[in-house]
């Protein structure tokens, strides 16, 4: 995770483990960093071992619920890129934030 300033010019970088069956996103921890960082907007990554680079629909739950409590703090969630091999999709682009 990246988060970024007014200008979206990279302040902090984060990262949480996952396993196989995904990684929960710690809300109130990134809030918490991002409070603290100034953060005006972040930009998430994972990547999918099985290959396939589209998201999962906990990968849409998950970023759903980021998306609204990043709201309540005025931060954007900027993109949520799900990297699989050489492929690699935006939730942004596929109109999912």
């Amino acid at each position: 995770m990246a988060h970024v300033d007014e200008a979206a010019r990279c302040i902090h970088l984060a990262r949480y483990e996952g396993g196989d069956a995904g990684i929960e996103l710690p809300l109130r921890q990134i809030m918490s960093d991002a409070a603290e960082l100034g953060s005006c907007g972040l930009v998430l990554a994972h990547n999918h071992p099985s290959g396939d680079a589209r998201p999962s629909p906990s990968d849409t739950q998950a970023t759903r619920r980021l998306a609204t409590a990043a709201e309540a703090f005025d931060i954007s969630v900027l993109d949520y890129l799900i990297i699989a091999g050489d492929d690699c999709t935006s939730m942004r682009r596929l109109k999912l934030l």
